[in-house]
């Protein structure tokens, strides 16, 4: 009933929903209350967190690379720093080729003072250039001219094995001489190639 009397009807029918709530908030509890009262199945493992973790951690540590020591570009750029003094090298090797050629007989009576050093360095120098060949030929199929070069880096490679100097040198460098340098070109070929190049940027 309601407080000022009117309404009877509804009156019940508000008793009837207030026991259907009590009846489900009293089952609701029930259940909270015999969920709660069960042994739990989850697994007890789960409350140790401190000893997870720590396995965790580590294999994280595992699986990380190890650190290396050191600088980490430092060897490429003395990989590329060595190459540059080789080639400066071999650059300087060829100047004082062409001055030699240049002077002509003019010291040709002078005595030649060579080091164990330089014959060293010369033997070493040679090996690599050899290996370079080697490795260029092996890029290649062997043409004409690449199988006068393999001949000379097989005998180069025999005369790894000998001490002297003396019987690399004529080896090797016909072989490095014909596989690194380019044919001389004719005015004729430049012209071509230059009017070749007008023609595709007109284009």
């Amino acid at each position: 009933m309601s407080a000022l009397g009117f309404g009877g009807e509804s009156s019940s029918d508000e008793q009837e929903e207030t026991v259907e709530q009590w009846r489900r908030s009293v089952q609701k509890r029930s259940k909270k209350q015999q969920q709660q009262q069960q042994p739990s199945v989850v697994d007890e493992s789960i409350y140790q967190y401190d000893e997870h973790y720590d396995r965790l951690q580590d294999e994280r540590k595992q699986l990380k690379r190890p650190k290396v020591e050191g600088p980490r570009f430092m060897k490429n750029l003395l990989i590329a720093k060595e190459q540059r003094k080789q080639d400066k090298d071999r650059v300087e090797d060829v100047r004082a080729a062409r001055e030699r050629e240049l002077e002509g007989d003019e010291y040709k009576d002078k005595e030649v003072f060579v080091t164990d050093g330089y014959k060293q360095h010369k033997t070493l120098r040679q090996g690599e250039e050899a290996k370079a060949v080697r490795v260029l030929l092996s890029t290649r199929k062997p043409s004409g001219q690449a199988e006068e070069s393999a001949k000379a880096a097989k005998a180069a490679d025999t005369a790894d094995t000998a001490d002297t100097a003396e019987t690399t040198e004529p080896d090797v460098k016909p072989a490095i001489s014909k596989s690194r340098l380019l044919p001389p070109l004719d005015e004729t070929v430049v012209l071509e190639y230059r009017q070749r190049y007008l023609q595709r940027c007109v284009k």
